[in-house]
């Protein structure tokens, strides 16, 4: 037998004792079970490391520190993904535990489900209705949504709680120009410029702003801010990215951050 595996049978026994054992304190068993979903991950096992996990999850869901570290674990082996079921019985059964919610929200951006990111990060609000970059992330999947009313609004509230953060302004502005709303876009994306020079450069290439660059009445604003240097040559505006893509100078709350006490 391997090193891991006799480890595995170990803690296994450990925990089929503790469960039967009369009095034994559910943090204690959602400990070993955490460790156990450990050992399943260093013998390679996901689907059984996750099952332990969630029983940790659910034996002690209000232990922050246990959970967190063991999501941490299971993303440092991009396995987070298969905590889904899990994390989701966690939130019902402590729905006031954020960072679940926050996780849940990237687990279902990676699979391009939007409007499920959406949901969580408005159940992370609730929880944390102060942070910024909550309102922010949710705002960028309601823009994946194409929900750009929606994602206004957000990232309105995030400059609200964090009027010093130069991307909230950037991002306002590409919604408001996707909106057809071209003064406020501008407006909008000076306080970005007037923040961080580089959105400037952003811009230049950002197809969420493309209405607002074809203007012919704010050519001038625009070239005032770095946007744009019109040519005499052509009337047209700046060719997007290689890739057609939008740079998003905020994107959703990384692990450590959703992870953080």
């Amino acid at each position: 037998l391997t090193t891991i595996y006799k480890i595995t049978q170990c803690i296994e026994t450990l925990v089929n004792d503790l469960s039967a054992k009369p009095g034994a304190r559910p943090v204690a068993i959602a400990l070993v079970e955490s460790h156990l979903a450990l050992a399943q991950l260093g013998a390679g096992d996901a689907q059984a490391a996750a099952r332990h996990a969630r029983n940790s999850f659910l034996k002690s869901p209000s232990d922050e520190g246990l959970i967190a570290s063991l999501i941490q674990e299971f993303e440092k082996q991009n396995h987070v993904d298969m905590l889904d079921a899990p994390l989701a019985d966690l939130v019902k059964a402590n729905p006031e535990i954020g960072f679940g919610h926050i996780v849940l929200s990237q687990i279902s951006s990676r699979k391009s489900d939007h409007r499920t990111a959406s949901r969580h990060l408005s159940n992370a609000i609730a929880v944390s209705p102060d942070r910024d970059d909550l309102y922010a992330a949710r705002a960028l999947a309601r823009y994946e949504m194409k929900d750009f009313a929606l994602a206004l609004g957000d990232f309105e509230r995030a400059i609200d709680l964090r009027p010093d953060q130069g991307a909230h302004y950037y991002n306002r502005a590409c919604m408001l120009s996707l909106l057809g709303r071209h003064r406020e876009a501008i407006a909008s994306l000076k306080e970005a410029v007037l923040l961080d020079g580089s959105f400037a450069v952003y811009a230049r290439s950002d197809k969420d702003l493309v209405g607002l660059l074809g203007q012919a009445d704010l050519s001038q604003e625009l070239a005032e801010l770095g946007v744009f240097e019109r040519k005499a040559t052509s009337s047209l505006g700046p060719a997007l990215a290689a890739d057609g893509s939008k740079p998003k100078p905020l994107p959703l709350p990384d692990q450590s951050a959703a992870l953080a006490p």
